[in-house]
């Protein structure tokens, strides 16, 4: 039997590349130009390899991603499946497809990976270790819970055995491990764990480490689904400050840092301990808002240097905030934490509210927030997405907070109709919805225009609403 390697070597790579020349992109066949028929084929993959990166790096994804797929298949007809080779360039293909979000196209790529390997290197190869590894995270993410657990744990054991349970390696493995066993529920068994490993960490590769800061964020959270918010809080200052200095300000692992931090101590403001004065419930609002202020800024300035950044979260979670600080901090405010509350006369809601200075710059500014997070959603998305609710309701609460009653209500009637559509009658969102435009349309009863579009929804309340709230 002729060796693996030998495929096909009795074919001229300019018939070989001929063949494939129909299906490589136009920029793909002008970098080849340099390779003639006196070139190996391997030549021709290789140069095919660098034009791939080289179009990836340039922003053209789906050209190189395209072309890497030709040289997976190039390494499989020219060398066979097992060579070191071809099992390199589609364990790299199954990792572009799984940045990309293909995870379905990524799992038999990565799983042909990890054989290989397995057949040329060894079970207990280091790279092996590796390719194992990368396949329970990709099973992991693809809901494959139980395999990517067995997986993650052979791989953990392998690499103490071989590695030993300092190296880097092991300690990745390690990290990947106890995510797996919290995404089961077993976080009580993976808090030990990776606290030993994040110990190792720190006396090995130092507290400013990549990996090191990786387990300390990983250990906050964690400790969150333990219930233990005293000791994630230490933690993730302790990343924040780390990352700060290690990695700059304006690194993206630095703006998750302060996101993460900024949501603990939002939800310490909403839901304080029982051991925890009002005091410093609003202490930990006030840095939330500071911090969510600081990520915005600097997520707008990566913006303007890379591209509009997708992902709007920080803008509706800061409007959200500020929508809560105003009530914290001016309680004559219309509306309590139940939206069908303070409802108990029609006039009453008809008047315009008084509140503070500073409760209206708050309220403006989330606003402002929500406003702009919905017109990017709807841009995305279109409008009748389920994303553009939240800034949809915040926008409305605002404004019925200001006292911009016609604005409100045609909000609150949008929200109403969009959140029972997507969501449901029965969802709270729905019921916060209809809440919401109850108030707006008692609010909004001396406007003609207003009351017409509130009115116009009479038919899909229950009765025993419009009968306490009309």
């Amino acid at each position: 039997t002729r060796p693996a390697h030998t495929t096909s070597s009795s074919t001229p790579a300019y018939m070989w590349l001929g063949r494939m020349s129909g299906r490589i992109p136009a920029s793909a066949r002008r970098g080849l130009s340099s390779c003639t028929r006196a070139d190996e084929q391997g030549k021709v993959l290789h140069s095919m390899e660098r034009l791939s990166s080289r179009l990836r790096l340039r922003g053209n994804v789906r050209e190189g991603t395209a072309l890497l797929h030709e040289v997976v298949n190039g390494y499989r007809h020219l060398l066979g499946v097992h060579h070191p080779h071809t099992v390199g360039s589609v364990k790299g293909l199954a990792a572009l497809l799984y940045e990309q979000g293909a995870l379905e196209d990524a799992e038999p790529l990565a799983r042909e990976a990890e054989a290989g390997y397995q057949h040329c290197l060894g079970a207990m190869h280091p790279v092996t270790l590796v390719a194992q590894n990368d396949l329970s995270q990709l099973l992991y993410a693809r809901g494959k819970v139980d395999e990517a657990r067995v997986l993650a744990a052979r791989c953990l054991r392998s690499a103490q055995d071989v590695l030993g349970a300092a190296h880097p390696d092991a300690l990745a493995f390690a990290v990947n491990f106890t995510q797996i066993l919290v995404a089961k529920g077993n976080a009580d068994a993976a808090a030990p764990l990776l606290k030993q490993a994040l110990d190792v960490a720190r006396q090995t590769l130092g507290g400013a480490h990549s990996l090191t800061l990786t387990m300390i964020s990983s250990l906050a959270q964690l400790r969150l689904a333990q219930g233990r918010v005293a000791e994630a809080e230490v933690l993730m200052r302790e990343d924040l400050v780390a990352s700060r200095k290690a990695l700059g300000f304006k690194h993206p692992e630095t703006l998750t840092s302060i996101f993460n931090l900024a949501m603990l101590l939002e939800e310490r403001s909403q839901r304080r301990e029982p051991a925890e004065t009002i005091a410093s419930a609003s202490a930990a609002g006030e840095e939330a808002v500071l911090l969510l202020r600081e990520h915005l800024s600097l997520k707008d300035a990566a913006s303007k240097k890379h591209g509009p950044h997708s992902d709007l979260s920080t803008e509706v979670r800061l409007s959200a905030l500020l929508y809560a600080r105003a009530r914290q901090v001016d309680p004559s405010m219309a509306s309590g934490t139940d939206s069908t509350q303070h409802m108990h006369s029609a006039s009453a809601a008809t008047q315009t509210p008084t509140i503070s200075e500073e409760a209206t710059a708050m309220l403006e500014e989330s606003a402002n927030l929500a406003r702009g997070a919905l017109k990017a959603r709807r841009a995305a998305h279109g409008s009748g997405c389920t994303s553009t609710i939240p800034p949809l309701s915040l926008l409305a609460h605002a404004l019925h907070e200001l006292g911009r009653a016609d604005e409100a209500a045609t909000l609150a009637v949008e929200n109403f109709r969009l959140s029972r559509k997507l969501l449901g009658s029965t969802h709270p969102q729905t019921v916060s919805a209809m809440g919401l435009l109850l108030q707006t349309r008692a609010a909004a009863s001396a406007s003609e225009r207003a009351h017409e579009e509130t009115g116009a929804l009479d038919g899909a309340l229950p009765f025993g609403w419009l009968a306490g709230h009309g």
